[in-house]
């Protein structure tokens, strides 16, 4: 009778005992998981930081693996001078900053458009946009270059200007801010689909009843759907922030003479080997630690940019349900 008793005490114990074990084996693996992914994602910020911070003597100092014995601030004031970062950095803000506005804007309403609006060739229309995912940007590049460098409009613009010839529209923001606002930019059909998605989840009650209270089309997607989607626009307007700033492959071929910061990070090396202001000493040394410097100010602002809206990009993932 009394190990009847005290049998299921004894499970019990068990139990929780293999519950806990479970617990702390889980909570261990979730660490080890996100420590490793901390680790490759930190890795080459903490290596750009460390290498671009070194002097010649802690570059080949072998004892030196992480934190520089002594500190310097040379390489950096060599990327200011000699590869003269200020200017693409002014060109590279500008075409972010108005290519975002413009393609955000352009993509929700296109979005929406495709949510609630049904008409003939919709699917088709909706069909292509989703194309516009799928085909490679260097299928294309020909025929965007040859558009950008002879821009007209059904010949339009040459009978204006009474000239054989278009309007050139390479080295100049056109370039970028003529796509966008036509909602082919960096990407335009991703959000296009992200934007058609959220707004088709919204319930079609709320413009319902905005329309009995008197509002039209335009202010019911003003004043009630968008700030409705307000964590979506924060996460497509990082989304296009990153990648306007990040873009090397249009601006290769949009703009071949007015530099970007991504296309004149390329030119490091043939600084430092061109031995411009180092009196012609081409080591590794002079290579290494400037190119590193670079590619940190290059990142900077999109890493001091994430900081400051850090919190709402949180809010935006963990609403709009987005994940991986």
């Amino acid at each position: 009778m009394r190990s009847s008793q005290q049998t299921p005490i004894k499970d019990n114990a068990e139990i929780s005992a293999t519950y806990y074990l479970g617990r702390v084996c889980s909570t261990i693996l979730r660490w080890l998981f996100l420590i490793s992914i901390a680790y490759v994602i930190l890795y080459p910020l903490i290596y750009m930081l460390s290498m671009s911070l070194r002097t010649t003597n802690d570059f080949y100092d072998i004892t030196v693996v992480w934190i520089p014995k002594h500190f310097t601030l040379e390489h950096f004031d060599f990327v200011i001078r000699k590869i003269k970062m200020i200017e693409p950095l002014f060109r590279t803000v500008l075409i972010t900053v108005i290519c975002t506005v413009l393609e955000v804007l352009v993509t929700s309403t296109v979005g929406y458009g495709f949510a609630r609006f049904r008409f003939k060739g919709s699917t088709v229309m909706f069909g292509l946009v989703i194309f516009t995912i799928v085909v490679p940007p260097q299928m294309l590049n020909l025929a965007n270059y040859l558009l950008m460098q002879d821009f007209d409009i059904f010949g339009i613009i040459g009978l204006i200007s009474g000239k054989s010839a278009g309007l050139n529209l390479l080295d100049t923001i056109w370039a970028f801010a003529l796509p966008a606002v036509t909602g082919m930019g960096i990407r335009a059909g991703l959000l296009i689909l992200i934007f058609r998605q959220f707004y088709a989840a919204i319930p079609v009650e709320l413009e319902e009843a905005a329309l009995i209270d008197g509002c039209g089309f335009v202010k019911t997607y003003v004043h009630i759907m968008m700030p409705n989607l307000a964590n979506t626009f924060v996460l497509c307007t990082i989304f296009s922030v990153v990648w306007y700033w990040m873009d090397y492959f249009y601006s290769l071929i949009y703009l071949p003479t007015w530099q970007t910061m991504a296309l004149q990070i390329q030119r490091i090396r043939e600084v430092v080997l061109s031995g411009i202001g180092i009196d012609g000493d081409t080591t590794v040394y002079n290579i290494v630690p400037k190119s590193q410097a670079t590619c940190l100010l290059f990142i900077l602002p999109l890493v001091l940019f994430f900081l400051l809206i850090q919190k709402k990009f949180s809010q935006s993932i963990e609403n709009s349900g987005l994940v991986g």
